[in-house]
């Protein structure tokens, strides 16, 4: 037989696989520990494993949200600067988001 048809026992003796039991893992206090101690943080704790995994699910949503509104702001400001130092862009604005016009002037709106 090879050393790989054996597994090693709670006392440090190598067991044959044909002569393995279920029975000699539960009676390991080290199996025993690390099964209690997973239940225990998968399901019992304050924080479980399955919040963090979606509060880091939305975090990189509001990262991604974050991202676009930091590039909104900059087109915000970039249109500010550009309707307060500009005459004509001030005018155009005017003239295509509010409708506005000149006295003395019709105005058609097509809509497709």
């Amino acid at each position: 037989m090879t050393l790989s048809s054996f597994l090693v026992n709670a006392d440090a003796t190598l067991v044959p696989m044909k002569d393995w039991n279920w029975k000699h893992w539960i009676k390991n206090r080290y199996v025993i520990t690390l099964l209690v101690s997973a239940v225990y943080l998968l399901f019992l704790e304050e924080m479980t494993l399955f919040d963090l995994m979606e509060y880091k699910s939305r975090i990189g949503e509001m990262e991604q949200q974050q991202e676009y509104y930091e590039h909104q702001i900059l087109e915000t400001e970039r249109s500010i600067e550009e309707l307060t130092t500009n005459q004509a862009a001030l005018e155009r604005f005017a003239r295509e988001e509010h409708f506005m016009k000149r006295e003395n002037e019709d105005i058609f709106v097509f809509i497709e």
